[in-house]
């Protein structure tokens, strides 16, 4: 089973996701500028945002190469609770750097300036078991730091986001971390956003001006670059692989990683310049797709042809005619039209908008030559607040569950944690 999600959001000015010169991000689609959003960004802004964060707050993962970084401060808040004193505590700590060095060496990682050479997304759980065995393992290190990853990493990983994200972890396979089955599929496939239209990007040249009356001109003069634009935003989650990364055991776990994705992707902007051009703004459609098959498709293609501002053909309606209401309806009929041409597909919509009196979602039958003849409304009953989404995914996914039954469950201890 797949869960699909596509998502129409129009971004005030703004520059989310920047390149190597602080520009936002953009790409080539047919034939025209794109704004873009880059899939790793989508995904940092959703799994730190306070939406998600909620069915991690049991247990979750750090993705970090300070690794003995880590440790070191999970030992030192020990100790100053331990000894109520916060310069003793670190003291305390420093003196395990050494031998946790040497004995994440010996298990196959490399350092350099005691940053490893290999990124590592572990469970906050399992840091705070190595950070105990740091502290009482005089000898023997290496071995007890390779028992809790054996236990605690190997194969499951029981929380949501790095069964959502995945982890790869290359590693010398004839040492002992490298001979450990650490990697793990993700459940998770997110696309780059992507403008609906074509975007150019404008400057900004901006003064500071200093409160002192007698400091003539500018105190600072810089420009930075932005953009407004109309994003199609595309998410799969693939539910077999999701519920294997957590364990067979969880689906409630997992049921409850789906719905708290789906409110967090909706509500999450990410965070670059957001206090410059705070676009915080709403999704004016969000369409969730349940399909049987593992077959994933993005609509993107909808948007092959670039959606304007002044709604073309001239048979729109006129909530067609607004910018974002061209990019639903150009992609409501892309999607009906998918789904008339795939007669074999068997899936499950869901459609939310805020406003559903005004953005329909739906498809044409249309003439020899190309103009509308009747309307298909292909997002029936459309519902009105996010919550409401989410409890219709969770029950049309027929897994036995209902939101208000998982979505706590998050914050519980799950079935195989140790």
């Amino acid at each position: 089973m797949l869960i699909e999600i596509h998502m129409i959001q129009n971004h005030s000015p703004s520059n989310l996701n920047r390149d190597d010169l602080g520009a936002p991000k953009t790409c080539m689609f047919g034939g025209v500028q794109r704004l873009r959003i880059s899939s790793q960004c989508l995904k940092r802004s959703i799994r730190r945002s306070a939406f998600f964060q909620e069915c991690l707050e049991r247990d979750g993962g750090v993705r970090t190469r300070n690794l003995i970084g880590e440790l070191l401060r999970r030992t030192a808040e020990r100790n100053k609770s331990k000894y109520g004193d916060d310069e003793k505590g670190k003291e305390k700590s420093e003196k395990y750097k050494g031998k946790v060095k040497s004995a994440f060496e010996a298990c196959g990682l490399e350092f350099e300036n005691e940053l490893s050479n290999v990124t590592l997304f572990l469970k906050n759980s399992t840091l705070n078991e190595l950070a105990l065995a740091a502290e009482s393992n005089e000898s023997g290190l290496r071995e007890r730091f390779t028992e809790i990853l054996k236990a605690r990493e190997e194969r499951k990983v029981y929380v949501p986001d790095i069964a959502l994200s995945g982890r790869m972890i290359e590693l010398d396979p004839k040492k002992p971390f490298g001979a450990l089955n650490l990697n793990v599929d993700a459940a998770l496939a997110s696309a780059h956003a992507i403008s609906t239209h074509e975007v150019t990007t404008e400057i900004d040249y901006f003064t500071l001006t200093d409160d002192d009356p007698e400091v003539a001109g500018a105190a600072h003069v810089d420009e930075a670059q932005f953009g407004s634009a109309c994003f199609y935003k595309y998410f799969s989650v693939y539910w077999e692989q999701l519920l294997l990364n957590l364990g067979k055991e969880n689906a409630g776990l997992a049921a409850a990683t789906i719905g708290k994705f789906i409110l967090a992707a909706s509500r999450t902007v990410p965070s670059g310049k957001k206090n410059c051009f705070a676009a915080f703004n709403e999704p004016a459609g969000v369409l969730v797709e349940i399909k049987d098959s593992n077959t994933p498709t993005s609509y993107a293609n909808a948007f092959a042809e670039p959606a304007r501002r002044i709604g073309r053909p001239e048979d729109d309606t006129v909530d067609e005619q607004s910018l974002v209401g061209r990019s639903i309806a150009q992609f409501g009929d892309h999607v009906f039209n998918v789904r008339r041409t795939m007669s074999n597909l068997s899936s499950k919509l869901i459609w939310y908008t805020a406003t559903p009196w005004k953005f329909p979602l739906r498809g044409w039958e249309r003439h020899v030559d190309g103009r509308k003849a009747s309307p298909v409304v292909i997002g029936k009953n459309p519902v009105d607040t996010l919550e409401d989404l989410v409890k219709q995914v969770v029950e049309k996914m027929n897994v036995g569950l209902t939101w208000s039954d998982v979505m706590q469950v998050g914050l519980k201890k799950v079935t195989g944690d140790k």
